[in-house]
């Protein structure tokens, strides 16, 4: 399989993925468009083009926030896309997106040919390499936060356009601002509990790690989109999370209650917290899950699921006999 072409990403979480996928398939060329693809593929996509037996096949990476639920989640260039395939005679192609979702992918142009990529924090390495290297520190010391969530708030965002058969209790703004206030009433009504919560940033990288190991429990707030950094952070550190029910997709299963523990909506909250603090043993039953998924949540488990799509899309020809011009015309506004 050889790289005939490619660009990279604008987003950081995504640039650690496309290192290690670029140390497996070693192109002998420089990026196509640098520094990233922003101006040119469009924000938060990259791509490759890659040679096998003969024909060529395109790989797009999708970091945007948005998973398809709301029209404009992703900023798609759809005339840089035709002159890409046409450009390199593209027999295929397939999308592997970040945010990604079978149920609320409703305005994504290519959905049809969407899977999940799976969700990495900005810095994996380093984060891995810290928890190495503290691991037998944090194991001797004693857990002295009972729940724990610090980041930034957007209180002045709108949805441009919001679909009018989706609640918009269901956007991912909205949410954070809802469950910080719910957890900011929790923690005045139980002044028992060490609860660390900021909705400013005031920690630095080193402060922080070091809040999150002292935690008993690490709360999660959706963000710009569903998945946050943090969630997969927390999780690449053994740490037993609360948050709301995950709604997007991943390549493995993360299931509520028993890899995190999870609520359907915020007004569940503090019962759940309640159950938390007095259940120690439930708070270790999360972690050794966490423990059991840890080999999932790498670059190289991410390469692994993308490489058996794409063999498979090479191997068996699952388009119909209009192939990707037909298909494309169909699926991605002109």
């Amino acid at each position: 399989m050889n790289v005939i072409e490619y660009g990279r990403n604008n987003r950081p979480f995504m640039w650690s993925f496309e290192e290690y996928l670029l140390s497996q398939l070693k192109p002998e060329m420089e990026p196509f468009h640098k520094p990233n693809c922003e101006d040119y593929l469009g924000r938060n996509f990259s791509y490759l083009v890659i040679e096998e037996g003969g024909n060529n096949y395109l790989i797009l990476l999708d970091a945007s926030d948005g998973c398809g639920m709301q029209p404009y989640d992703e900023s798609l260039i759809a005339p840089t896309l035709r002159n890409i395939m046409e450009k390199h005679d593209v027999k295929n192609y397939l999308v592997f997106k970040m945010q990604y979702s079978k149920k609320l992918t409703d305005h994504y142009q290519l959905k049809e040919r969407t899977f999940p990529l799976g969700y990495f924090p900005d810095f994996p390495e380093e984060t891995y390499e810290w928890k190495e290297k503290t691991k037998y520190y944090y194991f001797a010391q004693k857990e002295d936060i009972d729940f724990f969530w610090a980041g930034s708030i957007d209180y002045k965002s709108q949805p441009t356009l919001w679909p009018s058969n989706k609640s918009i209790g269901l956007w991912p703004i909205n949410q954070r601002r809802i469950g910080f206030k719910k957890i900011k009433e929790i923690a005045d009504k139980h002044p028992e509990w060490n609860i660390v919560v900021s909705d400013t940033i005031k920690y630095n990288r080193l402060q922080y790690l070091d809040l999150i190991m002292r935690s008993k429990v690490c709360l999660d707030l959706p963000g710009v989109g569903y998945f946050t950094t943090r969630f997969f952070e927390n999780l690449i550190l053994e740490r037993c999370i609360l948050t709301r029910r995950l709604s997007l997709d991943l390549p493995y299963k993360l299931e509520p209650n028993k890899h995190y523990a999870s609520v359907n909506n915020w007004d569940h909250l503090e019962d759940k917290m309640i159950s938390l603090m007095e259940s120690p043993l439930k708070r270790e039953e999360i972690i050794k899950n966490v423990k059991d998924v840890g080999k999932k949540l790498t670059h190289a488990y991410a390469y692994k699921k993308m490489m058996q799509k794409v063999k498979k899309m090479i191997d068996v020809d699952t388009f119909n006999k209009r192939g990707w011009a037909g298909h494309f015309n169909a699926s991605v506004k002109q």
